[in-house]
């Protein structure tokens, strides 16, 4: 990662595994909740329109001219920092002839950053209502999946800070208030106090490349301290969400606090591992035990968010089975605590685990983004190295970093026929 006399931090990854050409940009600032709403917004305006594309058709026929090209932008949270991420992904520029297409693509890509849809100061009004109505529409509709209804109840009763409480898209209320001056003003803070990262992926010409992007404007040239990335909090008193919902199945939704944990270390494998031999694996406790062998549960697993220091453990089940569920939850990390799983498992996890971070090596979306969190957290590990360190774990550290995992909220959906 260099960063350019222009403020952009860049990293350029000249390979040829991978035959297109993928190109990041993150535009990062403090996670706020007030901020929430505007940058998504803005978001779908730079994805949506631009002074030389005005609508998605026109850069529907653009992106069809860079030979099939596919562009996005999206709102990210990341531990307590926001992403306004543009993505575009090219095809072997090899396949264009001569024609320049990656130059073309970051020309593209600069139109879409610097030069957005904005006339008198404003957006046009009735792209600007229709794009509002669309994002609140969008917004709303999520809450039809019920799963994700409950993750989102889950996490307000479990974060303590309000800023973590709302989605990376904010919420109704915030989306309904939105004026078309505070969007463009989103826009000039983003340009003005974001850090920015870029990463550049596939066979790429470097020296070329980095020219084009030392010629774009300066940025960042106020840029606002970045909070850690890592979010801690204390633990609180232990909180139970109930919701009733008509349905062929109800849900559970633990989340555990990972006390004295940081996502930008060694830890990080300790984390995954526990977490795979809790339920995030076919092999694991929870699966073989609740959902094979007593039939408990249509599906059950555990993920670490690692950047918010949390573990969550979800099931789908009859809610007859709820009481037995969360005994037997509650029974397997116990288990895990006291070292109560065998060796071969134990191998046979850290196998699987080491075997899916070969494979993502093989997913340019996965590499590009592992380059990019490295830099913002501080923490750079290549594939070997994460192996190394896997393979070296034992059991006796799994079962005692299971003992820093604090069950802290439940979230449970019942369903009522």
């Amino acid at each position: 990662m260099e960063k350019l006399s222009n403020g952009i931090n860049l990293d350029l990854i000249c390979t040829d595994q991978f035959e297109s050409v993928k190109i990041v940009v993150d535009f990062c600032q403090s996670f706020e909740k007030e901020s929430a709403a505007p940058r998504a917004m803005l978001a779908r305006i730079l994805e949506n329109s631009s002074q030389a594309f005005s609508n998605r058709q026109l850069i529907a026929r653009q992106l069809n001219r860079l030979y099939g090209a596919h562009f996005s932008v999206s709102t990210v949270r990341f531990g307590q920092i926001s992403k306004i991420r543009f993505s575009l992904k090219l095809p072997n520029p090899n396949i264009a002839d001569g024609y320049p297409l990656v130059e073309k693509g970051l020309a593209f890509l600069f139109e879409q950053i610097y030069r957005p849809l904005i006339i008198n100061d404003l957006f046009p009004e009735v792209f600007f209502q229709t794009e509002k109505k669309n994002f609140l529409a969008e917004y709303l509709a999520a809450f039809d999946d019920k799963s994700y209804k409950l993750h989102r109840q889950a996490l307000m009763k479990y974060f303590s800070d309000p800023n973590m409480q709302v989605s990376p898209e904010g919420d109704a209320d915030s989306i309904k208030k939105l004026k078309n001056f505070s969007i463009v003003e989103a826009f000039k803070q983003m340009l003005l106090t974001n850090h920015v990262v870029m990463s550049v992926s596939g066979p790429i010409e470097k020296e070329n490349i980095k020219k084009i992007i030392a010629r774009w404007p300066i940025l960042s040239t106020e840029s606002a301290a970045l909070k850690d990335l890592n979010y801690r909090q204390e633990t609180h008193n232990f909180t139970k969400v109930r919701l009733y919902e008509r349905g062929d199945q109800s849900l559970i939704e633990d989340v555990y606090s990972l006390i004295d944990y940081n996502y930008s270390s060694e830890q990080r494998f300790l984390a995954i591992l526990f977490s795979r031999l809790l339920g995030g694996s076919s092999q694991s406790l929870l699966f073989s035990d609740i959902r094979e062998k007593r039939h408990l549960v249509y599906y059950v697993n555990s993920s670490i968010i690692g950047q918010d220091s949390l573990m969550v453990i979800q099931a789908g089940l009859d809610k007859n089975n709820l009481v037995e569920v969360e005994k037997e939850i509650r029974a397997q990390i116990t288990n895990i605590k006291h070292g109560n799983f065998s060796d071969k498992l134990f191998a046979s996890i850290k196998k699987e685990l080491t075997t899916g971070i070969i494979s993502s090596e093989d997913y340019q979306g996965s590499a590009v983004e592992n380059h990019l969190n490295s830099f913002l957290s501080g923490y750079k590990v290549d594939p070997n190295d994460a192996i190394r360190i896997i393979n070296s774990v034992t059991k006796d550290q799994v079962s005692d970093f299971s003992r820093h995992s604090i069950e802290q909220t439940e979230a449970l959906l019942i369903n009522e026929n």
